[in-house]
């Protein structure tokens, strides 16, 4: 998947020190990654708090998350803790839910427009924002539509069983392929997710890369 967060990692230095927060289960393995997350599972090297990072400041070359900041009780307090450990010139790529379903009961407090993801990391300098190609609308349709099927009785009725039909129907068809129809500014007003990948530059040369 060579998207933002891996073109990141691959750019820094041997002696890169990295930290994933919410590595659950997620395989992705480098010998200078720390996989980090709320619970100990064969993926992860440190459970810790995203709100309170174990970490001495300025240690960290880049830190990264791929939709966690929706069950974060307060987005604002980790991206503090982030950038106080972050290196001079070090990096960051966030990801967050915007057009997405209630999901991680009981934990999931906040979906974020791109205008939410610049406010939450408003000390970082903005490198890429917008859109991630497997986060555009057709990820928020299906996962909205197969929600509402999942949740709504309409199909104990002669009457709701027309619409479930209808939905299953789309449901059924291969949406990705119509995220051609989309620009990028277009797809954030329903995109499954915004994500933001800034740097934290004291000076403008500042630079882990």
């Amino acid at each position: 998947d060579p998207w933002v967060n891996r073109t990141l990692l691959q750019s820094l230095c041997d002696d890169q020190v990295v930290v994933e927060i919410g590595a659950g289960n997620m395989a992705l393995d480098d010998p200078c990654l720390i996989r980090m997350d709320v619970i100990l599972s064969p993926y992860v090297d440190l459970v810790a708090d995203a709100h309170a990072l174990p970490f001495l400041p300025e240690s960290v070359d880049y830190i990264f998350s791929l939709a966690v900041f929706e069950h974060l009780r307060n987005p604002f307090l980790a991206a503090q803790s982030i950038y106080e450990v972050l290196k001079d010139g070090g990096y960051v790529y966030h990801e967050c839910n915007f057009v997405f379903a209630y999901h991680g009961y009981p934990h999931h407090f906040f979906n974020a427009t791109l205008q939410g993801m610049e406010q939450v990391f408003s000390q970082f300098v903005a490198l890429r924002k917008g859109v991630a190609t497997y986060q555009m609308p057709s990820f928020a349709l299906d996962m909205v539509l197969q929600s509402y099927l999942k949740y709504s009785h309409a199909n104990q009725y002669p009457h709701g069983m027309r619409l479930v039909k209808l939905l299953q129907k789309i449901c059924e068809l291969d949406l990705v392929e119509y995220d051609i129809y989309f620009s990028e500014s277009e797809a954030l007003n329903v995109a499954a997710g915004t994500y933001f990948a800034g740097i934290k530059q004291r000076k403008p040369t500042s630079s882990r890369i």
